[in-house]
């Protein structure tokens, strides 16, 4: 039992009458009040007894208990009140309004660290807090939404929860209060809605949540934890970087590194590797390939230069057409060296055709020399012969850039298709010749075999 003058800290004796041990004052009565365990350690109630003014306690009997109470809940003990006791009840409240104002303050925490977060969101326009809103739109019945976040016709309405469990009652009321807010703002704003809770709301709650499109964020490490997973999930609707607003969120609790091992350590054998030697490679023209490659490739120019345009030139020679010098020069690389040097980008043997044909192919209205259709005939016996040729030359080439050779970069491109001329065709561009019409009918027919001989033939 407890002494009314010397508080609860000393016992007394049991029965009707009750001696003090510290002060050795008779404390009379009845009905003496119950134990009330704390932890391990039992502390007297007060009793009922009728006290004088003189012996009036310092503390009433409400106040003993629970300073006893309090000492209970610092001391992590557990406070216990026998069922038969009269302030069992008492004591009960009291513990059940500690825990209350606990889960009360958490939850005033996490709404500040979302507003302060929210407030280093980049580019934006407005943050607002449950009371703010009612004052900003005038009406003190908008209740339940905490937050609304505004980044201009983009609005997040955020209601945090920092509790065990969720009613349908709060979820309806969130939603609501949603509603009540968009239809205060303007058709074409866009409104998103977070419902952000330390545990996952009840299915039927997540049923009506999940009715009106509210993004769910639960997270129950810590209010740190739930306030950036909040901030990334409104950065995301805004379209914007949440780097900065992350960073303004500190944890109260640091992370620690692991300490020291409880195992004895062991020992990493270190294995000694040899460095490689620095491997060089070569580019593909000095390889042992690329100058074989490059050396055919010469040869194969060389057989063209030297073969096939040095016929076309002395048909030229031989039939000594004066307009075709020019065209000539301009179309076909002088030397080797003009070849593989860069000097000539394309050599389009096809081309010259078409060119010469204008100036050595006679018509019925343009009467040309019976050489000039010669030289024309050579050319298109010589297109046969180089097809081949061009043909084996643009392989190589394309062989050569693909294995990244730079010699071959400076190749030209080399165009030549065959262009055979039939008996018949050459016969009858004699016709439209001068010499044919110049000549007897009966001295035409060796101009007419001329397709056949050494004068349409080339060397």
């Amino acid at each position: 039992m407890t002494c009314l003058k010397t508080g609860p800290s000393y016992q007394i004796g049991l029965g009707p009458d009750h001696i003090c041990r510290s002060c050795k004052e008779m404390n009379r009565g009845s009905n003496p009040i119950p134990d009330i365990a704390l932890g391990s350690a039992t502390v007297a109630a007060l009793t009922t007894t009728t006290v004088t003014t003189e012996e009036k306690p310092k503390r009433s009997r409400l106040a003993n208990v629970l300073v006893a109470a309090s000492s209970a809940v610092n001391t992590g003990a557990t406070y216990v009140a026998k069922s038969n006791s009269v302030l069992a009840p008492l004591a009960s409240q009291y513990l059940a309004k500690q825990s209350t104002d606990s889960a009360a303050d958490q939850g005033r925490q996490l709404e500040e660290i979302i507003h302060a977060a929210a407030q280093k969101i980049p580019g934006i326009s407005r943050v607002l807090r449950e009371l703010e809103i009612r004052s900003f739109f005038g009406d003190s019945s908008l209740n339940g939404v905490d937050h609304m976040i505004t980044l201009g016709q983009v609005h997040i309405l955020i209601q945090d929860k920092w509790k065990e469990t969720t009613t349908q009652q709060e979820v309806s009321q969130f939603i609501t209060c949603a509603e009540r807010i968009q239809s205060r703002l303007e058709k074409t704003d866009r409104i998103y809605l977070i419902w952000a809770s330390k545990k996952e709301p009840t299915s039927n709650s997540a049923k009506m949540l999940n009715e009106r499109n509210v993004t769910q964020v639960c997270c129950g490490v810590s209010l740190e934890a739930l306030s950036r997973c909040v901030i990334l999930q409104v950065c995301e609707c805004l379209s914007v970087s949440p780097i900065a607003s992350l960073m303004s969120i500190e944890s109260v609790v640091k992370p620690v590194p692991m300490g020291p091992s409880r195992h004895a350590a062991v020992a990493v054998p270190v294995t000694t590797v040899a460095t490689p030697a620095p491997v060089v490679i070569l580019p593909f023209d000095e390889t042992v390939e690329g100058k074989r490659e490059i050396d055919a490739m010469k040869q194969l120019i060389t057989s063209i230069r030297n073969g096939i345009l040095q016929r076309a030139e002395t048909a030229m020679r031989m039939d000594g057409i004066p307009d075709i010098y020019m065209l000539w020069t301009s179309a076909m690389p002088k030397s080797l060296e003009d070849w593989w040097s860069g000097t000539v980008t394309k050599v389009d043997f096809n081309g010259y055709l078409k060119t010469v044909k204008n100036i050595c192919w006679p018509t019925s209205k343009k009467h040309l020399p019976f050489r000039n259709l010669c030289y024309y005939t050579k050319l298109r016996k010589i297109s046969v012969e180089f097809a081949t040729l061009a043909a084996d030359y643009e392989l190589r080439r394309k062989g050569l850039l693909g294995k990244k050779s730079v010699w071959a970069k400076a190749l030209p491109v080399l165009k030549a298709l065959a262009e055979p001329m039939t008996d018949a065709e050459f016969r009858g561009g004699v016709k439209d010749t001068l010499d044919y019409r110049q000549e007897k009918p009966e001295h035409v027919r060796h101009l007419e075999m001329a397709f056949h001989t050494h004068q349409c033939t080339p060397y």
